[in-house]
């Protein structure tokens, strides 16, 4: 990330100097709505000529609360401690775009998803959205929470980000998306037989399994900020075993290199819905279905050829507890054109889902 961001300190203060010059840089003013306020906070990070996480910057900034300046403090630890990502961003490199996307006003809380992206249009297309939650104080809309969408990985982010652009602000119409069902008490289902070969991969701790093909793993991503990713408590990938050994093999990335992203990531959230649509925004179509015999619900978080698709399952008794599988390739056209051999096999690993006691 140094080095990204190095290589961005002259874009960076010649952008500075436009946005106090076009007043951008105002201070967060009663008047402005909380998409507003983001859309600000993040100008100024990106046009900041240093690195605003380890200077702790953020500290003397209009735009965030007390809150999050305590939490920020907290998950970067002490002076020159190495941290995964830069928390602001969620990300080692600066995005080359970001769009608002909905915003959310319930009383003196607001949440604003803010869309990032690099290299849109080509094949190492990638993107990531943002939950950020606001709070009315002393009646100026300030950020208190930056809500990550899973832990970065350095393999998974471009090497040479381009100079930021902001693209309009534009309210999303608000979703007609039904409800999650509520959970009912039910028997599991018989579902298929085992698939010869196949491994099995059991959570005890949460109550499920799925099997994957022997040439695939499992790999453990760890929660490290769970202040900012909550309800979300544990997160796998399931990837080809060849592409984890190319994730693991250390070094600087090859930026000649297609960027590796695992099929499915197997997401466990513990907590209320609504604390869970903090995490998860409402999506752009969604549609009820059944795996292997449990109800569960199919979502699409962006319309076109540019989305995940999620696929969340909620416990037969417990309320709270539910688990959303991410398929990372299907819903980008470069990646589903690239990748038809390992998505038939990631639908194929869902099929085999149980709860299990």
């Amino acid at each position: 990330m140094e080095a990204g961001k190095l290589g961005l300190a002259a874009v960076g203060i010649g952008l500075a100097l436009c946005l106090v010059a076009s007043g951008c840089q105002r201070g967060a003013q009663a008047s402005e709505e909380p998409g507003v306020v983001v859309e600000s906070f993040y100008k100024w990070y990106l046009a900041y000529p240093g690195n605003v996480s380890a200077e702790r910057a953020y500290r003397s900034s209009e735009y965030v609360t007390e809150g999050f300046i305590q939490v920020m403090d907290q998950t970067l630890g002490a002076e020159g401690s190495f941290i995964p990502a830069d928390p602001i961003i969620c990300a080692q490199d600066f995005p080359q775009s970001f769009t608002l996307g909905e915003t959310r006003v319930t009383g003196r809380d607001a949440t604003v998803v803010l869309r990032e992206a690099w290299n849109a249009g080509t094949r190492f297309e990638m993107a990531h959205d943002l939950t950020i939650a606001l709070r009315l104080v002393d009646g100026a809309w300030k950020i208190d929470r930056i809500a990550c969408p899973q832990p970065p990985s350095a393999q998974a982010q471009p090497a040479a980000p381009a100079e930021p652009t902001v693209a309009p602000t534009a309210s999303a119409p608000e979703p007609t998306t039904p409800a999650l069902a509520e959970p009912e008490a039910t028997e599991a289902p018989d579902g298929p037989a085992a698939i010869a070969g196949w491994t099995t991969f059991r959570c005890e701790e949460y109550g499920f399994e799925l099997q994957h093909p022997p040439d695939w793993t499992v790999m453990e991503l760890p929660v490290t900020q769970p202040d900012l990713m909550a309800p979300i408590v544990r997160i796998v990938q399931l990837l080809p075993q060849a592409w984890a050994e190319q994730l693991g093999a250390g070094g600087p990335p090859d930026p000649e290199a297609p960027v590796i992203v695992a099929p499915l990531s197997v997401e466990v959230s513990v907590g209320s819905l609504e604390a869970y649509r903090r995490m998860y925004a409402d999506p752009a179509s969604s549609e009820q279905t059944e795996i292997n015999g449990y109800p569960a619900r199919v979502e699409r978080d962006a319309p076109g050829d540019f989305a995940l698709i999620r696929t969340v399952l909620q416990h037969p008794v417990n309320a709270d507890l539910r688990v959303t599988t991410v398929d990372q390739l299907s819903g980008f056209s470069t990646r589903a054109a690239e990748h038809p051999e390992e998505i038939a096999l990631a639908q194929q690993i869902l099929t085999t889902w149980r709860w299990v006691d």
